[in-house]
């Protein structure tokens, strides 16, 4: 990866604290009421919850 010195790798924040939770997006998505394609879009950065 070719990244200039001011660039920062994109963290997201909801696939992080689902791996340090040990939970699924499904879980999430069940937990919201989401689709599991609209958390997995969130997980990617995609898409954002709004």
């Amino acid at each position: 990866m070719n990244m200039e010195s001011n660039e920062k790798p994109i963290i997201n924040r909801i696939k992080v604290v689902l791996v340090e939770q040990r939970r699924t997006n499904k879980w999430l998505a069940d937990t919201l009421g989401k689709d599991c394609t609209t958390v997995s879009k969130w997980c990617t950065n995609t898409a954002q919850p709004g």
